[in-house]
């Protein structure tokens, strides 16, 4: 008996392994069809250089703060997470930004306008060919009193 459920379990495993798709293939798409925004490609877009340089260098944190009253800062700060989605395009540039959470006006502001400054990024590659893709980023401010 213990054969019998063994020899089974073992068919359904190799049945099941060989219904599984293989998703390393590639999906040739009609050439119009990669003009499209893809939420998904093979190789995703990416900054090109030190992304936490980059913000380091342009984020103005004391614009967000001094926007903030004291008195809504709690004594171990505050930690705001601004999610921004924005488009990479194929030649690498930004654009489309969306503020996609609930943070104070100066936290969006001053995410939207760092991100209007990015140089170029590698774009998305689907076959071979660069596309616009959707990426979505987090920014976090810590503020603090003074």
């Amino acid at each position: 008996m213990r054969k019998i459920v063994l020899i089974v379990f073992t068919l359904i495993s190799l049945h099941l392994s060989a219904q599984q798709k293989d998703t390393t293939k590639t999906f040739n798409l009609p050439q119009g069809d990669y003009d499209r925004l893809f939420t998904s490609v093979q190789i995703e877009s990416t900054f090109v250089g030190d992304w936490s340089k980059f913000l380091q260098t342009n984020l103005n944190a004391d614009y967000v703060r001094d926007r903030i009253p004291k008195k809504a800062v709690p004594k171990n700060g505050l930690k705001i997470t601004t999610e921004v989605h924005f488009t990479v395009c194929t030649d690498g540039s930004l654009c489309d930004f969306q503020i996609a959470n609930d943070v104070p006006p100066a936290a969006a502001e001053e995410v939207l306008r760092v991100m209007k400054l990015s140089p170029k990024w590698k774009p998305g590659n689907q076959n071979g060919i660069d596309v616009k893709s959707r990426k979505l980023q987090k920014i976090t401010f810590f503020i603090t009193r003074d």
